[in-house]
């Protein structure tokens, strides 16, 4: 067996104890931009080379451009040169401001088997804990944050539940009823993305009745 080189380790197949402790933000380098193309999703950078062996720059780290037209959170997707690199989501054409490069969270890297897992598919960790966290909210109140509760009632009775960020007013959690005779027959529920409005997580309940007492109930998973 040969032994191993310096020139055989490559920093991309190593996860280190800083990546593995990253929240999400760890800044790995800050670049000035010099552009962005809609088209093929290509970012340029100025001076900084994303092939430096102390800190490169590999697919899945976290993107922040600033001060220009794409202005916005991207991934990286592949490197392309020592000072160009695609990212994974669309992207608008621009020119300057700048980029700022943070490792993904350590539980991006970390593999696990959903064998025995009930409410998840996930095999990345992270990718779990989103996962049980929707399957959480969409049944729980929240309670963790800062939040401000309101109901809205219609002759009444309650046709929807909102939960908001106190501080910003932008909507977490929603549910929305609909009744027959006064009855509850279906309620839809849904969890909102940090923006208030994108749906990220949604469920529809129905509820069968026979002389006013509960037979059944369903819960389908629409989102």
């Amino acid at each position: 067996m040969s032994p191993i080189r310096h020139e055989d380790i490559f920093d991309a197949d190593i996860v280190d104890a800083v990546e593995l402790l990253s929240s999400g933000s760890t800044v790995i380098a800050t670049d000035t931009l010099v552009s962005t193309v809609n088209a093929t999703k290509r970012v340029t950078v100025s001076t900084y080379n994303l092939d430096d062996p102390d800190a490169p720059i590999e697919p899945g780290d976290i993107v922040v451009i600033a001060g220009n037209a794409a202005e916005g959170t991207y991934h990286v997707a592949s490197i392309v040169s020592t000072t160009i690199f695609v990212v994974v989501e669309s992207i608008p054409g621009s020119t300057g401001g700048s980029v700022t490069f943070y490792d993904p969270p350590g539980a991006t890297k970390i593999g696990i088997s959903p064998t025995n897992l009930t409410t998840t598919t996930a095999t990345i960790l992270q990718n779990a804990f989103g996962s049980i966290d929707l399957n959480h909210a969409l049944v729980a109140t929240p309670t963790d944050r800062a939040i401000t509760f309101a109901a809205t009632r219609t002759s009444g009775q309650v046709s929807r539940e909102t939960w908001t960020y106190t501080a910003t007013s932008l909507l977490l959690k929603s549910i929305d009823y609909t009744r027959v005779g006064g009855l509850v027959t279906s309620f839809v529920t849904k969890i909102f993305a940090a923006d208030g409005t994108t749906i990220i997580a949604q469920t529809t309940d129905t509820i069968a009745r026979t002389g006013g007492v509960v037979t059944s109930g369903t819960t389908v998973r629409n989102v």
